[in-house]
């Protein structure tokens, strides 16, 4: 059950648990990573991702926040060839500190060496310029960068032209709007000349219908509840979480 409006701001970041689960994507059909999803709870009571990030920004403990979900992503990642996708506020990384934390994060973890990729979020506004700075230093590190939520953010496209990222994550909204109009279909041709068909993720796959038409457009790479649940252990095929959405 996700309660996050029940929980009074005064609760500190430090006094949650921290579950992270796993989310495959794929290629063709086949996994190639996996999007790391933080499930944060309190009194036994699972918090909204995104609502449990936007108090602890309002409470000046954003960072550290993110920093407690990413350990908690690094840490119980245990699948030995697949790419591993965090999410990440861009906001932090306008702090030297922050950036230079994750690099250290990144460096201990010899099991996930080339294989990290940060997904920024465009939930708060940032500097683009500083942030560009960072992911330059990030890749310098070894760590990918992908853009997610294309097609909907006010700074996405920016971004992309800025940073020519790794990877960029189509917005759901392409996948419940199927079949695409021809804007549509001019936007996607776009991404897929300037990046290439192996850069572009859509998620929100939830059909099979939607897996072929994508596929019919050149898009191979595709996450949703179509091809698989997050999942609470990547062991032995692991649990999938039924609880709550991704």
């Amino acid at each position: 059950m996700v309660r996050g409006e029940l929980i009074p701001r005064s609760i500190k970041c430090m006094d949650y648990q921290i579950r992270t689960v796993y989310q495959p994507i794929v290629s063709d059909g086949n996994i190639v990573a996996f999007e790391a999803l933080v499930r944060p709870e309190i009194l036994h009571v699972v918090v909204s991702p995104d609502k449990w990030f936007e108090d602890m920004i309002v409470q000046g403990e954003g960072e550290m926040a993110e920093q407690r979900a990413i350990q908690s992503s690094l840490h119980h990642f245990s699948d030995s060839s697949s790419l591993l996708f965090m999410n990440i506020i861009p906001k932090h990384l306008e702090n030297r500190s922050f950036v230079d934390w994750l690099c250290c994060r990144y460096y201990e973890s010899d099991f996930l060496r080339s294989r990290v990729v940060v997904e920024l979020l465009e939930s708060v506004p940032y500097d683009s310029k500083i942030v560009k700075g960072a992911i330059e230093v990030l890749r310098q590190a070894g760590i990918r960068v992908a853009l997610d939520d294309v097609g909907v953010g006010a700074h996405t496209i920016e971004m992309l032209l800025n940073l020519m990222p790794d990877y960029i994550k189509l917005d759901r909204l392409f996948c419940s709007n199927l079949p695409y109009t021809p804007v549509y279909h001019r936007f996607l041709e776009f991404l897929l000349q300037t990046l290439g068909e192996d850069k572009v993720i859509a998620e929100g796959v939830e059909t099979e219908q939607q897996a072929q038409y994508l596929f019919s457009l050149g898009i191979s790479l595709q996450q949703g509840y179509y091809w698989g649940r997050p999942m609470s252990s990547l062991l032995s095929g692991g649990q999938d979480e039924t609880s709550i959405d991704s």
